[in-house]
């Protein structure tokens, strides 16, 4: 895998003058790039990836993040001879759009799913423009010869997570629920986010378009995380496909686990200390207390439904 390449989001105009290399200014974070092969771009910007794919010399921008990311995205762009056409959300989480309108208003085009803007409408964040393309089925996206497919397969992850596959990288792309390398326990232990009440149904789904498209690859929207004992981790942008097989087993593991005691009328406040957690030691970032909150959340859905 091509090792990440620093591009700096400006440089001294006076040190370019004078035949001296480039140097960021103390204001300027640099993004990191990674090059995935066929046009399709990892983008890392603190504890975020984000995602370009160039074909020719048009781009897609699947997540613009904040204002300050997505200008540094804008300057890589055009710095490889791209303008960037259009600018893909994949949920309408603040943190994945505020950057929009740093490429909306140099004429990209804004797509979402139609749920996305809904929420975006109804709960609007600064910098994050409204969509002005939507979609409900599968939508596939095409600059030169590059494609972007996208899909909302269920409500898991708020309500308009989008998984896309860029090809011909046959890349497929996961702001969240996804981490490589490893499967692991999902950021936010009380499950914020999360649909428990699709979360099966979506593998099932991804899984069956994964193989009906052959993928191999899988990246993620996670470049950083922080463990259990407080020292953080940087995840690699991709690993191998069986990772959604891998995070499946995950919530199948806990959910079982949950059900069980559920059944046998276990009061939620018990069911951690109760339930049997060695089936989900061996997952990356595991913490005892830490499933002890997500059990609250699981025991909701056995209760209500939902």
């Amino acid at each position: 895998m091509p090792k990440p390449r620093l591009s700096l989001l400006a440089a001294f105009v006076l040190a370019l003058a004078a035949g001296a290399p480039p140097s960021p200014r103390a204001a300027d974070a640099p993004i990191a790039t990674e090059d995935l092969g066929g046009g399709l771009i990892a983008v890392r910007w603190n504890d975020l990836r984000s995602y370009v794919l160039i074909g020719g010399d048009e781009a897609i921008v699947i997540d613009p993040l904040d204002p300050a990311a997505a200008a540094a995205i804008q300057a890589e762009v055009q710095q490889r001879g791209a303008t960037v056409e259009y600018v893909v959300y994949t949920n309408d989480l603040k943190h994945r759009v505020r950057g929009g309108a740093v490429f909306a208003d140099d004429g990209a085009e804004v797509v979402a799913h139609e749920t996305c803007a809904a929420q975006l409408k109804a709960y609007p964040y600064d910098g994050a423009v409204l969509p002005n393309r939507t979609f409900t089925e599968p939508e596939t996206l095409a600059v030169g010869p590059a494609r972007l497919e996208m899909r909302h397969l269920q409500p898991i992850y708020g309500d308009c997570f989008t998984v896309l596959l860029a090809q011909p990288s046959n890349v497929m792309i996961f702001s969240d629920v996804i981490y490589p390398p490893a499967a692991r326990l999902p950021m936010d232990p009380t499950l914020t986010n999360y649909r428990p009440h699709v979360i099966l149904q979506f593998f099932d789904a991804l899984e069956a378009w994964a193989a009906q498209a052959e993928v191999a690859t899988v990246a993620g929207g996670v470049a950083e995380v922080r463990l259990p004992d407080g020292a953080t981790e940087t995840l690699p942008a991709t690993g191998p496909v069986t990772l959604i097989a891998d995070q499946r087993r995950f919530w199948e593991a806990l959910l079982g686990a949950v059900e069980t005691e559920f059944d046998k009328g276990v009061p939620a406040q018990q069911i951690g200390a109760s339930m049997d957690k060695m089936p989900l030691e061996a997952f990356a970032g595991y913490s005892s207390r830490d499933i002890d909150i997500m059990t609250r959340r699981i025991y909701s859905l056995y209760r209500i439904g939902r």
